[in-house]
């Protein structure tokens, strides 16, 4: 797919769960949110230019299955997340440090080489045998199912802020508060093309026609940013803003900062415009250094009305939140209870909150009103004569 360039080195290795039988559930369902920290960490080394990751299941010692009469399981699968590296060596980014790098990250996971039989005597062909054992399980139906309800725990169960410092609640939210769930078990990641991106995407399109099963992600929308900041310091710093608005209950939604109004439970209105946003952030401590560094970029980002590195907050224009957390829907002139279900607050609101007693029968003046004074875009002022 994509011959290495002299100046790169391709590393393969795995990150394997061997816990206890009693968390080996856990560590399971937290599978996803696993992978996106060390997909993380990875992106942020200097001197990477690509890398796939792949949810997999290591098999557990098979002497076990010896024992007919055993009345425990004969074996167990260990959930884990296999690596293959490109890179680029220097000080800060080799095989050492990248080891290092994911078990600082995560030390209950044990961080091992694939390795493989039969090496081939160039490096292309042990590159080729590593990216197979990486990838080996992209189609599997058990770890298809392992993805899908991982992602499904992982959206469902953030933990409430706990009374404990404001550095671990951050590294809370930040585990359960991934960009992006990948959606497949394989997928593949883009930080720095070199000038070889064309021959990635056709190296990419030729596997999936040959029925690879990855999702690919580019992180190198920002190279044209006007800024000599390195792309993963921007990066970087776009995270903590993110966990910065996780913490605070804002959303992001065309260049502008929403939050919740008081009373209102489901809906966000509009505080104020990134760059407002941003300068106020300069007064937190724990990221003003890194902010300041990288503003520019960072503003110049986020303040794109399509910008999607931090997921946008959805809007559903029918419905306005009243009283006692019904929404009223504008189409079917009704009230309903449970319109958005908890776990997509922050995610989808209702258009506006509107205090309105829903024991009593609907006025469509008085939601008339709201709905003209909620989006200043006129092509969303319908309302049902």
């Amino acid at each position: 797919m994509y011959q290495l360039k002299p100046k790169h080195r391709a590393i393969a290795c795995r990150a394997i769960w061997r816990v206890r039988e009693d968390d080996l559930e856990q560590a399971t369902l937290q599978i996803a949110s696993k992978r996106l920290l060390l997909n993380d960490v990875i992106e942020a080394m200097e001197g990477v230019g690509f890398f796939f990751s792949c949810i997999s299941g290591v098999c557990s010692n098979a002497n076990r299955k010896r024992d007919p009469n055993s009345e425990t399981r004969n074996s167990d699968t260990y959930p884990c997340v296999s690596f293959f590296i490109v890179f680029e060596p220097n000080e800060r980014c080799n095989d050492e440090t990248i080891f290092a790098a994911l078990h600082n990250e995560d030390v209950e996971p044990e961080i091992t080489r694939i390795n493989v039989r039969n090496r081939g005597k160039q490096d292309l062909e042990t590159a080729a045998k590593q990216l197979f054992q990486t990838v080996k399980d992209h189609n599997n139906p058990t770890m298809q199912e392992m993805v899908d309800v991982s992602n499904t725990y992982c959206y469902l169960n953030v933990p409430a802020s706990s009374s404990d410092t404001d550095d671990e609640d951050e590294q809370e939210q930040h585990e359960f508060h991934p960009t992006h769930f990948p959606t497949v078990p394989c997928c593949f990641l883009i930080v720095n093309h070199g000038g070889y991106l064309q021959e990635l995407k056709s190296g990419i399109q030729k596997v999936q026609s040959d029925s690879l099963v990855v999702e690919t992600t580019l992180r190198t929308e920002f190279d044209t940013a006007p800024s000599r900041t390195p792309s993963n310091q921007v990066i970087s710093t776009i995270r903590k803003v993110e966990r910065v608005m996780n913490l605070s209950g804002h959303a992001l939604y065309r260049g502008q900062i929403y939050g919740r109004p008081n009373n209102a439970k489901f809906p966000y209105a509009s505080l104020m415009d990134v760059s407002s946003y941003l300068n106020k952030l300069l007064a937190n401590d724990a990221i003003n250094e890194q902010l300041v560094n990288n503003l520019k970029p960072v503003d110049t980002i986020l303040s794109y009305p399509a910008c999607d590195i931090i997921p946008q907050i959805v809007f559903d224009f029918n419905l306005l939140e009243v009283s006692n957390s019904f929404c009223f829907a504008i189409f079917s002139r009704a009230f309903l209870p449970n319109a958005i279900w908890d776990c997509q607050i922050g995610k989808l609101s209702p258009r506006v909150y509107l205090p309105y007693d829903c024991s009593s029968s609907p006025q469509p003046g008085y939601f008339r009103e709201g709905i003209y004074n909620s989006f200043p875009d006129e092509n969303l002022h319908h309302f049902p004569e």
